[in-house]
């Protein structure tokens, strides 16, 4: 499926539908390992199967990747996230999606679904990143304490580079857009360990896309709400009844500056974190208040001095 970048640039999606009529919520895995060769026996176990759970699934090459038009210039580049915008507000509109939009992804999809989510875009309703980080220069392939990490900064993006390099699928873009696409990659693609040596503290560029610059979502809570009353006896719910419920979110060690937002995102679900219940869950909210405690020097704590290793 291709999908138009506000510049013009024609993205390509696999996608993966569930049996039968009907719009489903989408998944967006948007990541440069190659959708249709390197990763296409990887994205067929994992989407296929996720669409009978009756999610769309779409797995976009990213630009400069794959069957994707133009040349990827870096990692998680301002680029790459304008087009994810893009690819989920062409999503939401399509006649199979409900308009609601979700993304995931391991490692490089893990960063920058977390990174788009930074952004708000109006059509994403949940993230579920894996493998990634916070923090681009501390917690990376880059930077280890300050000092250059030598084995991962060299032999994964070696092997991206020859990757990025490679033709789209010609069977998708054509024979021209085939040899076209080739010849710019290969002549256009940068070598990204060099920019990344250059670049030996943590600057703007490190900055740009490490979530710890910008704490979005800082904590969570779970509840079993047929324990609402009680849980040594638990009720059952009756659906279209309204029922009050107090959640207390998890503790956090994040410190807020003055004038950040927090964001309360409410699921039916919290897997793997909880088991999830026997059918799907549909919640409305009818009013809700987020109550914060205001820390006063009560609740400062004193640490004892550690004892000096022997």
């Amino acid at each position: 499926m291709p999908i138009t970048a506000r510049d013009g640039c024609v993205l390509s999606a696999a996608v993966y539908l569930p049996e039968g009529e009907g719009a489903w919520p989408a998944i967006i895995d948007a990541v440069p390992y190659r959708k249709d060769d390197d990763f296409l026996w990887l994205d067929w176990d994992t989407y296929g199967n996720l669409a009978t759970y009756g999610f769309a699934c779409v797995r976009l090459d990213l630009r400069g990747t794959g069957s994707s038009e133009g040349v990827i210039a870096d990692e998680y580049a301002e680029q790459e996230l304008d087009d994810l915008e893009d690819a989920i507000a062409t999503v939401a509109r399509l006649p199979w999606c409900t308009g609601r939009v979700g993304m995931t992804g391991v490692s490089w999809g893990g960063f920058n679904c977390a990174q788009v989510a930074m952004r708000r875009p109006p059509a994403l309703g949940a993230i579920a990143p894996i493998h990634w980080s916070h923090d681009r220069y501390n917690c990376d392939v880059h930077y280890v304490g300050g000092c250059l990490q030598v084995l991962q900064s060299v032999s994964w993006p070696g092997s991206m580079i020859v990757e990025n390099a490679l033709p789209p699928d010609p069977a998708l873009v054509g024979f021209a857009a085939f040899e076209r696409l080739w010849r710019l990659r290969l002549a256009e693609t940068p070598q990204w360990p060099l920019n990344w040596a250059r670049r030996q503290r943590r600057d703007g560029y490190w900055k740009h896309g490490s979530v710890c610059e910008d704490w979005a979502a800082i904590t969570c809570g779970n509840r079993n709400l047929a324990q609402r009353v009680s849980q040594e006896h638990p009720e059952p719910l009756t659906p279209g009844t309204p029922v009050e419920v107090e959640i207390e979110l998890l503790a956090t060690g994040i410190t807020l500056p003055a004038g950040d937002r927090l964001r309360v995102s409410l699921a039916g679900a919290d897997w793997p974190i909880a088991w999830p219940p026997p059918s799907r869950v549909a919640l409305t909210v009818h009013a809700a208040t987020l109550t914060l405690p205001e820390p006063s020097v009560d609740d400062e704590v004193s640490v004892p001095p550690l004892p000096v290793p022997v």
